[in-house]
């Protein structure tokens, strides 16, 4: 390939004196002054095409790196570009994984609560039963108690009244004479029994 262009261009350089010798020729006829017209307009453009060959030969190399310097740097990005979307999906995935665990975390801990909501409330029950039953136990027994106190306090008052009672019956019916002689066998029969 460089051969190539290094021959293009030195028949190139060889060809801009041919052309003038041409031109030189042809100057005093009509034909001439057509041709020396077409070569004036032709002559730029190749003198571009031989300076744009001479730059592409000398800057070909320079050129090529540069160019492969750009094209490793882009694949490097694309690579790192790769990487870190890569990373992103992973740390997405794992984020996302977490998302569903807290998600079942927070059913796991609803449902402890309600279970322990559900307990609480049972052992609150219980205990009011409890009480309850304490307090209905404690009601009997003091109303036991009550009854047990009434009974004595109305059994010493129905006693209280019929001794009442019968002493006056007997004061009534018994002169002073049948009381000396129940005195009297009262005090027999305890002198007997001690």
């Amino acid at each position: 390939m460089k051969r190539t262009l290094a021959a293009v261009a030195l028949l190139l350089l060889l060809a801009i004196p041919v052309l003038a010798l041409t031109e030189t020729e042809h100057e005093g006829s009509p034909e001439g002054e057509h041709h020396q017209s077409l070569v004036s307009q032709i002559a730029p453009y190749i003198n571009f095409a031989i300076l744009v060959g001479l730059l592409v030969y000398l800057t070909r190399k320079p050129m090529a790196e540069f160019l492969a310097q750009k094209r490793e740097a882009i694949q490097k990005m694309l690579k790192d570009s790769e990487a870190a979307r890569d990373a992103a999906v992973r740390k997405m995935d794992e984020l996302q994984a977490r998302l569903d665990g807290l998600q079942g975390e927070i059913d796991q801990i609803r449902a402890n609560a309600e279970r322990e909501a559900q307990a609480e409330k049972e052992r609150l029950l219980q205990e009011a039963k409890e009480e309850a039953r304490r307090i209905l136990d404690a009601t009997d027994k003091e109303v036991s108690n009550r009854v047990k106190l009434a009974m004595r306090e109305l059994k010493a008052f129905a006693a209280t009244e019929a001794v009442a009672q019968a002493e006056e019956i007997i004061k009534q019916n018994l002169g002073d004479e049948n009381q000396e002689s129940l005195i009297n066998k009262y005090l027999d029969n305890l002198s007997r029994s001690s």
